[in-house]
């Protein structure tokens, strides 16, 4: 009993991130595609702002896996660092922002918008 493990390995979280940006992937693909946009243009175009946390979320992972490696030489991990720990925060809030911002054009305007000539919004 005095062995102790880890109960999941880095390859096997590794996979389930994977997986796991596959399936958010698919879901905000075909959540885009079967939204009650007009037209089939601003469908096509919620599909594909769906699409992006997948493979962002592959993306992030693997940079914070990167940025948080452990160090067999010092004997660090990557969040013994306070430079590292606000690198990961300010990722958060600007990753977070613009996908909030892309989602927030896409979906309430059916499609990027451009300013009509009266100030409103035309899709």
């Amino acid at each position: 009993m005095d062995d102790m493990r880890e109960l999941i390995t880095w390859d096997q979280l590794a996979v389930g991130a994977a997986i796991a940006a596959a399936a958010l992937g698919l879901g905000g693909l075909l959540v885009g595609l079967l939204s009650r946009a007009a037209d089939g243009r601003a469908r096509l175009t919620r599909a594909l702002v769906g699409a992006v946390p997948g493979p962002a979320l592959y993306g992030l992972w693997r940079l914070f896996a990167a940025l948080t490696a452990y160090n067999p030489q010092t004997g660090q991990a990557g969040l013994h660092r306070v430079g590292t720990l606000g690198l990961c925060l300010l990722l958060f809030v600007v990753v977070g922002v613009a996908y909030g911002l892309l989602v927030g054009a896409t979906w309430h305007h059916g499609g990027p918008t451009t300013e009509g000539t009266k100030g409103e919004a035309t899709p």
